[in-house]
Formats: structure tokens, C-alpha cells, sequence
């Protein structure tokens, strides 16, 4: 069953997409217009504009996917609250694989798709949070803490593995950390995701159950460079939660540069 919220974002996306690519056409069809024939020079010269006259047809075709984008919005904003309920994992992968292809996009367009951070403790459940606080509800909250950061494309679903185990409940029956798992926008730039997980951090820890003791931090892929991101800014800021870290582990993170993006050499 597909909720409201995904396709809200869904139909938001394609009008962004068919804007988009009708801008690339217009421009296109000025250009070849203007080179490709020699009587639009002429009309230039009678004050005719050609460019004016089919800017006219772009300007409507424009103006009509504003239209359907207002009306969207009007029609769908009310029924996009987010329900975890509501999300199956399938719909959860596919969400996180478009934030990590587009997320810049979504967040800077209000797409409904457009992941924002937060945790998620050992059942999936998401910690509900306000605009300044963060409300901690959970039982068995122990002194220290595992926040376990997924890669590029990928959400706090990666950690589950085929079984009820994963490597936040493995720690936990191991060492007595209490995991969280922390959801993000992968499509955003490493740095935004860096800064916003080093507040998130620290209020965690200022709302957290019990005190603080012991903070570790396990990152697959992007997300050691995000935990790095956000290491930096907490120890820039001085931030208290800094203190607590403990471990920062990595787990296939590319610290010196992917190799795929370099150029091939001979």
C-alpha cells in the first residue's frame, strides 16, 4: 500500500523532473531555431522576435506545472504526516536510495521524500523529537551508547540483518551498550550531515535517561565521514558530547577518496 506522504513526494518529484526537462528543451529549440535558420535573422531585423513568440508556449507550459504543483500541495500537504506505521521496509530502501541519487534536491524543493535525521532505537522505533528537544523513551537505556550510521543510498534498515540480530544487538547482549541507529538524508553534502549529527548528538546526551558515560560510534561507508564531519565540529564547538566519545569505528569508509570517481590511469 503506498501512503500519501510517498505520493505526495512522488508526483512532487515528476513535476520537478518534467519542469526541468522542459527548461533543457526550450533551450535547446532557441538555440537550433537561431542557428539553423537564417530568416529568424530577418525577422529580427522587422522586430519580429522568434525567441519572444515561442518563449510565449515555454511560459505556459511552465506556468501550468506551477499550477498543478500549488494545487498539489493544497491538496496533499494535510494528509503527508509521517507515519512509521505506515512505511514497509521496501518503500523505507526505496526512499533512502532517492535521497541518496537526489536528497539535495528534495530538501531544497520540500519534496515529503526528503529524509530528515534522527534515531531510531533497537525496534525501529523512531525518537520522537520537537523543535528543540529530543524526547528519549527508552526503557533499558544503559550509561553508554552505540549510534551505529549508515552509507550512501541506505538507511537505518541496513543493520538488520536476515535474523532478529544485528551488530547494535550483538553489542548490546556483549559489552551492555544500548544502540541507536541514526537515519539521514545521504544526498545532502557530507558536511550539512556532519554538523547536523553533532547537535543531534549533543541532544541526546543532554536528554538521555540516565547520564552519559560512554559514547561510541560505528560508520559503514559515508557514514564514517560523517561521524569524522561531526567529530570535527563537536570538538571545534566544544561540545560536551565530544568528551564521551570513546570509539569511533569504520567500516569500509573511504577516508582518502573513493576509487570509482578518480580517473583511470595507464
Amino acid at each position: 500500500m503506498v501512503s500519501i506522504k510517498s505520493l505526495h513526494g512522488s508526483a512532487q518529484l515528476l513535476l520537478d523532473v518534467a519542469g526541468g526537462v522542459t527548461q533543457i528543451t526550450e533551450k535547446m529549440h532557441r538555440t537550433i531555431a537561431r542557428e539553423a535558420n537564417p530568416l529568424n535573422r530577418l525577422r529580427d531585423v522587422a522586430g519580429v522576435s522568434h525567441d519572444e513568440r515561442q518563449g510565449h508556449t515555454y511560459r505556459i507550459i511552465q506556468s501550468t506545472m506551477s499550477a498543478l504543483q500549488q494545487g498539489l500541495h493544497q491538496s496533499l500537504d494535510k494528509f503527508s504526516v509521517e507515519d512509521d506505521h505506515a512505511h514497509s521496509p521496501q518503500s523505507v530502501r526505496v526512499a533512502a536510495a532517492l535521497n541518496g541519487v537526489c536528497g539535495d534536491h528534495l530538501e531544497a524543493s520540500s519534496n515529503p521524500l526528503a529524509i530528515s535525521m534522527h534515531f531510531r532505537n533497537n525496534r525501529g522505533e523512531k525518537l520522537l523529537q520537537d523543535s528543540e528537544n529530543l524526547k528519549v523513551v527508552i526503557p533499558d537505556a544503559s550509561s553508554r551508547i552505540v549510534v551505529l550510521v549508515h552509507g550512501l543510498c541506505l538507511s537505518h534498515e541496513y543493520w538488520r540483518g536476515h535474523n532478529e540480530g544485528n551488530l547494535g544487538t550483538e553489542l548490546q547482549r556483549a559489552h551492555g551498550l544500548t544502540p541507536l541507529y541514526l537515519n539521514y538524508n545521504t544526498g545532502r553534502h557530507i558536511s550539512s550531515n556532519g554538523k547536523e549529527l553533532s547537535e543531534q548528538l549533543q541532544s541526546l546526551v543532554e536528554a538521555w535517561p540516565v547520564e552519559v558515560k560512554e559514547l561510541t560510534l560505528i560508520g559503514h561507508s559515508m557514514g564514517g565521514l560523517v561521524i569524522r564531519s561531526a567529530s570535527w565540529y563537536g570538538s571545534e564547538l566544544s561540545l560536551p558530547w565530544a568528551e564521551l566519545l570513546k570509539n569511533a569505528l569504520y567500516l569500509g569508509s573511504p577516508h582518502h577518496g573513493a576509487a570509482w570517481p578518480k580517473p583511470a590511469t595507464c
